[in-house]
């Protein structure tokens, strides 16, 4: 080997080292430098509007509530407190105005939700809901109430207890005596709709 290419090896052997001692030094997570183009830096997510602010906290504060409602009340008083909550919902919801009878609930759920959302045998009435009232389908992941229309995921079931408590005064109102709700499936608790089964005899 003449000096020439001596020295020219020698250059490259320490430019070498010179690359690998600087790939050594980067600190630990950052990538090591490429050759390549540099990557665009990822464009931030816009702000949230005021309106979509209030709803992601109100979802966030409904998560946080209902860990603690569970981790302080025993099932039966969250079920006693949910479904007197249910209740109340319902009476502000309905108002003061005459119960419609059972035959004309019924022809009005299935005039405006389809067939299948509620049928009668004897004294047992299954409802289903499927979409909220404003036409946002539950399988697609929204939730009847408005609250928490959207999520949080991990949200308590507890929290559908409110619906059982709803249904059963609604019932209880259009036959005129309590009826027993069992509450099947729900949206929060992993299903597709919500489905409840209302024993229609006198409990």
């Amino acid at each position: 080997m003449n000096r020439r290419n001596f020295l020219q090896l020698g250059g490259c052997c320490a430019a070498l080292a010179v690359w690998q001692r600087a790939i050594a030094e980067i600190p630990a997570g950052l990538p090591a430098p490429t050759s390549g183009p540099p990557t665009p830096p990822q464009a931030s997510a816009p702000p949230l509007t005021r309106p979509e602010a209030r709803v992601a906290f109100a979802e966030k504060w409904a998560k946080r509530f209902f860990d603690v409602l569970d981790a302080k009340l025993d099932e039966a008083t969250r079920t006693q407190v949910m479904q007197a909550n249910g209740r109340a919902c319902y009476e502000a919801a309905a108002g003061k105005g005459k119960p419609p009878t059972l035959d004309a609930f019924i022809e009005k759920m299935q005039s405006h939700a389809g067939p299948d959302s509620i049928r009668r045998e004897g004294d047992v009435v299954y409802l289903t809901y499927t979409q909220n009232s404003h036409g946002l389908k539950m399988a697609d992941g929204y939730c009847l109430c408005p609250l928490v229309e959207t999520g949080p995921k991990g949200l308590s079931p507890t929290y559908c207890i409110c619906s059982v408590g709803y249904t059963q005064h609604m019932f209880a109102a259009i036959m005129g005596h309590p009826v027993k709700v069992e509450l099947l499936e729900s949206l929060r608790s992993g299903g597709k709709s919500c489905r409840f089964k209302i024993h229609l005899a006198c409990v």
